[in-house]
């Protein structure tokens, strides 16, 4: 026999449908943006972004019925079970999703589909259709009531797949994930696409024998509008508008049909037909005389608690306890606390020395051990001079004891009473644990071949642990010996052993090893693979080095590493100016203002104030000639140094802006500032 599987998704969207967006209009639009590129393909124009809308439920005025899949109830149906929902399917897997204007919010999407069903009762066939495309009803009350909530419409309508899809992932219906279960779903209808549909529920509870009329409405206005016949302007004003939360009271539909519900028949009514009737109190325990227990035992009533040897042997059924008197409750509760409430009961310390005699045979002589149990036991300390035949401790092995309730100096073993206690020392547990050891007993046989069945994994099992933790010992030890030791007394040594590693090793700093030595001088093809590869110390190139040197001298690579961090050797050739090429230096020098004293060139580098002193020098000139009225020759004279102090500032302005130029030619000067401030070339011109 098969049980069958079945899947569910809460929507499903196809084609351009997946990139709807809405900014709140009756249609649902995405994005479109196109390059076009000419036959030549020199000539490339990207076009702006633009908006283009789909069709939405104001553009749908009526549904095929080829589209419909089935409805439950069928049309005219008289004895529909009324604790059922009804529904109507549909062939295609998204169709209620297909033309809603709005993007799915997580996993929910409103379809712009709702089926509602309704009592004759409570609507009327609408009668004017003059102009409308299709056929309507006017609700009598409020549809906010009837009809389902706005929040939850989207629960009512999901994908139906008769086979599994899931595979233990979760299904997410988002397109931009890699969905197993959209995959696992599309291969299953290239092979059958009968083997899903899509639902739309009516969440009402029915009631008994009442004629209802189902009706398949938009559920979105602008769909209500269109199917009435309104214009196309208002369609597009009703936006996302659910239909029935306008109050609005005529709704046209898609698709109607009409059944009865039943009386008699579903489950419920089956249900309803069972009658408690009260159970007998020794239903499902059965009492066990312990009268003479046998075995060298016997029974020991405790002071002020007589149960007359008389205990409850409970089954997995019982009475409830609220179903008894208060009379039957306190005797019940009597029996059945016979052994915490009394613990230990004088029984019960009588079977735990009889229990305990195994142990006590391991240790000494069997005479004096009866004699001491007699103290306890009816048993007579002439005549038992031999082992008595004890029974088992059961769940000895599971605890690990080989003694119950008293060590063998008669010291309480634990004063709680724990679950070996309560199974060992209460006969009404020692009964079922003796029934649990028959089975076992008597299917020892079948138990055995099937351990035996699993012991060629376990044993797989165990040698693939055995192994790991030799790897894990190996390498511990190798990690001790040849790493650790290697580290702390050669850290130049050990970056290259660690080198395939670097990536992987978390500092102190936060940061990876190999993103230190990347901030290093040293270059990365100092501990690079070829590079280890070419310095190992059996390598051609190291034996040759090692022949050149002194006896007694050993060639380490890792030294290599150590100079070039102390700066004792380069990895690459020192860069030389070739002879006859200009250098930066020889440019900067070429630069500077020909004809000065040295000494004035570092005054105008390190007083950049200096070419200022001649404009000083000019107006304190100025100022004293006019202070003192000087006329004639002497005017004539202070003028003449104005202007001589003017062009000298000039002068040592040209000289500081090409000592300027000159000093950002320097290598050590050079920044995209100095660059910037360099002397234009108005001739300068690129050309092919």
């Amino acid at each position: 026999m098969s049980i069958a599987n079945y899947s569910f998704l809460p929507f499903l969207r196809l084609g351009l449908a997946k990139q709807i967006q809405n900014a709140g209009g009756a249609r649902g639009v995405f994005s479109v943006k196109l390059k076009v590129t000419s036959d030549v393909g020199t000539v490339q124009q990207e076009l702006a972004e633009r908006k283009v809308e789909l069709y939405g439920p104001g553009d749908i005025v009526g549904i095929d019925t080829r589209a419909i899949f089935k409805t439950d109830p069928l049309n005219w149906i008289t004895n529909f079970e009324p604790n059922y929902l009804p529904y109507i399917d549909f062939y295609d897997e998204d169709y209620p999703w297909r033309y809603s204007p709005l993007a799915p919010q997580g996993n929910r999407l409103i379809p712009w589909l709702t089926l509602v069903v309704l009592e004759e009762s409570e609507f009327e066939d609408g009668k004017n259709v003059l102009n409308r495309p299709l056929p309507f009803f006017t609700f009598k009350g409020n549809p906010a009531l009837v009809f389902p909530k706005e929040d939850q419409i989207w629960a009512w309508a999901h994908v139906h797949v008769n086979e599994s899809i899931s595979g233990g992932e979760t299904v997410v219906t988002d397109p931009g994930k890699v969905n197993t279960a959209l995959d696992k779903l599309q291969n299953i209808l290239k092979n059958d696409p009968d083997r899903a549909y899509s639902r739309l529920l009516c969440p009402r509870k029915l009631k008994e024998n009442v004629t209802y009329h189902a009706f398949v409405i938009p559920s979105f206005e602008s769909g209500r509008l269109a199917c009435s016949g309104d214009t196309s302007a208002a369609i597009a004003a009703a936006g996302t508008k659910i239909s029935w939360t306008g109050g609005a009271q005529e709704f046209p539909y898609y698709h109607r049909w009409q059944f009865r519900t039943g009386t008699v028949g579903d489950f419920e009514y089956l249900v309803r037909l069972l009658k408690p009737k009260e159970a007998d109190r020794r239903l499902g325990r059965r009492p066990m005389d312990m009268t003479q227990p046998g075995v060298n035992l016997k029974w020991e009533e405790a002071p002020d608690f007589n149960l007359q040897g008389v205990l409850l042997l409970g089954g997995a059924l019982r009475v409830p306890q609220a179903t008894l008197s208060a009379i039957e409750l306190k005797e019940v509760n009597k029996i059945e606390g016979w052994a915490t409430d009394r613990f230990p009961h004088p029984f019960q310390e009588q079977l735990a020395t009889f229990l305990n005699l195994a142990d006590d045979y391991k240790k000494t002589d069997s005479a004096t051990v009866n004699n001491v149990a007699a103290e306890k036991l009816p048993i007579n300390k002439t005549d038992d001079a031999d082992p008595i035949i004890t029974p088992p401790i059961y769940g000895q092995w599971h605890a690990m004891v080989e003694r119950i309730l008293r060590d063998k100096d008669g010291v309480r073993v634990d004063n709680n009473y724990n679950w070996l206690h309560e199974l060992n020392l209460d006969p009404r547990y020692r009964v079922a644990a003796h029934f649990g050891t028959r089975v076992v007993q008597k299917n020892q046989e079948d138990y055995m071949k099937a351990a035996w069945e699993q012991v060629g994994e376990v044993l797989k099992a165990n040698q693939q642990v055995r192994y790991t933790q030799l790897a894990l010992q190996a390498g511990s030890v190798w990690y001790q010996k040849n790493f650790k030791a290697t580290a702390l007394a050669n850290p130049a040594k050990a970056m290259l052993l660690m080198g395939p590693i670097q990536k992987r090793i978390l500092l102190d700093s936060g940061t990876t090893a190999f993103y230190e030595i990347q901030q290093s001088i040293l270059p990365n093809t100092a501990i690079s693979a070829p590079m280890r590869a070419i310095t190992r110390p059996r390598g051609r190139i190291v034996q040759r080095i090692q022949k050149r040197l002194e006896p007694g001298v050993v060639f380490r690579p890792e030294s290599i590493i150590v100079k070039i961090t102390t700066g004792e050797i380069a990895p690459a050739p020192i860069k030389v100016v070739a002879p006859g090429i200009p250098s930066s230096t020889d440019l900067s020098r070429d630069a500077e203002p020909k004809g000065l004293p040295p000494f004035l060139l570092r005054w105008l580098r390190k007083h950049t104030w200096l070419i200022y002193v001649p404009i000083a020098l000019a107006v304190l000139v100025l100022a004293l000639m006019f202070l003192f009225s000087i006329g004639g020759m002497l005017l004539v004279v202070g003028l003449a140094t104005v202007t001589g102090l003017f062009y000298l500032y000039r002068l040592m302005s040209s000289w500081s802006q090409k000592v300027k130029i000159a000093d950002s030619i320097k290598p050590q000067n050079q920044t995209p500032e100095s660059v910037d401030k360099l002397p234009k070339s108005p001739d300068f011109r690129l050309s092919r």
